[in-house]
């Protein structure tokens, strides 16, 4: 049974329910009445004005049951056709449509269902479009170096006695290397995703230490130096230790893989309700429309590497995003005037 036919009965035997108590209190007050002598004209007996009473309002109360029961159809379809909009709207999204928006503008509570409603699709459309997009560059990613391990086999094959075996080799395993890395990035990102944390109380010194310490030789061979900062004493943060260290190491990587030869600083301050980490690398001015983009995985800085530097998989601020959100904080990119990148996590105590 529908829920409009269930409120409809349910207004209808409400409705009747009334009417008969309100007939049967009459029926009682015309048997009650006293009887009266009166010497002039002709009454009919009680028993006769009972039964016409009776009669009567068998037919008023069958009457307005009738009328009872439309008016109550008919409103019970009108408050519920907002909920039809809705039910139309989930079918669609579980359909794969997520273009359907309810699109209603009330003030009441199915006005405030609905709107929940379309902002649930609006992030979820977000979210499938993200995926979607991270899928389609992930297939990317790992085909192109198939693609050229599979193109200096071919032309090794077809020219033997031209084929430098040395060279052969060193492009396949350096090829092999950048896809290696490609994968290990996805499933540091996967990871990321999972959300297992196993957090508690750290002090971030020894977390920066240990991640600038397995970034130093990259740095090294970049000409690039990295200060470190972090103010009086140590800031202690309740996180996991294992995925912040490897969101600073990503950050200092991509330090390394784009910033330019010189002086880059790292410093952690802190509040009674945050822990902020701030980097700021030297390099060329960025469109700072494009940096706020950064943070897409493989979305990779156009322009931003050196001249020889090796090309990185784009997964990099993209994990360090997701770290930073696990934690319940946020990642800001901007480029200062002097051209480079300013990187901060903001991550709650």
């Amino acid at each position: 049974m529908s829920t409009r036919t269930r409120l409809t009965l349910t207004a209808c035997t409400v409705f009747t329910l009334a009417a008969l108590a309100a007939f049967a209190g009459l029926v009682f007050v015309i048997q009650d009445f006293p009887a009266y002598a009166v010497d002039r004209g002709e009454f009919p007996r009680r028993s006769e004005v009972i039964r016409m009473v009776v009669t009567g309002a068998a037919v008023a109360i069958a009457f307005f049951a009738v009328v009872g029961a439309v008016f109550a159809w008919v409103l019970a379809g009108t408050l519920l056709r907002p909920l039809d909009r809705i039910a139309r709207a989930a079918l669609s999204a579980a359909d794969g449509d997520l273009s359907q928006r309810v699109g209603l503008r009330r003030s009441d509570e199915f006005g405030r269902l609905a709107a929940t409603f379309d902002l649930m699709l609006d992030r979820l459309q977000d979210a499938v479009a993200v995926h979607e997009r991270f899928a389609a560059n992930a297939a990317h990613e790992l085909r192109t170096p198939l693609a050229v391990i599979r193109t200096v086999t071919e032309v090794a094959q077809a020219s033997p006695e031209h084929r430098d075996v040395d060279e052969v080799l060193r492009r396949i395993a350096v090829t092999n290397r950048r896809a290696t890395e490609t994968c290990e990035a996805l499933l540091e990102l996967s990871d990321a995703n999972r959300v297992s944390m196993r957090r508690r109380p750290e002090a971030l010194g020894p977390v920066v230490a240990d991640a600038l310490e397995e970034v130093l030789p990259a740095l090294e061979q970049a000409g690039v130096q990295v200060g470190v900062d972090i103010g009086p004493g140590d800031v202690v943060l309740e996180c996991d230790r294992r995925l912040l260290r490897q969101a600073l190491r990503n950050l200092l990587d991509n330090v390394a893989r784009h910033g330019a030869p010189g002086t880059a600083t790292m410093t952690v301050l802190a509040d009674a309700s945050d822990v902020l980490i701030r980097c700021e690398n030297p390099g060329e001015t960025l469109d700072p429309e494009r940096v706020g983009r950064l943070a897409e995985p493989f979305l990779r800085g156009g322009g931003r590497g050196r001249s020889g530097a090796e090309r990185g998989h784009g997964l990099g601020l993209a994990l360090v995003a997701r770290v930073a959100a696990v934690h319940g904080g946020a990642l800001d990119l901007r480029p200062p005037p002097g051209g480079g990148l300013v990187v901060e996590i903001r991550l709650p105590r």
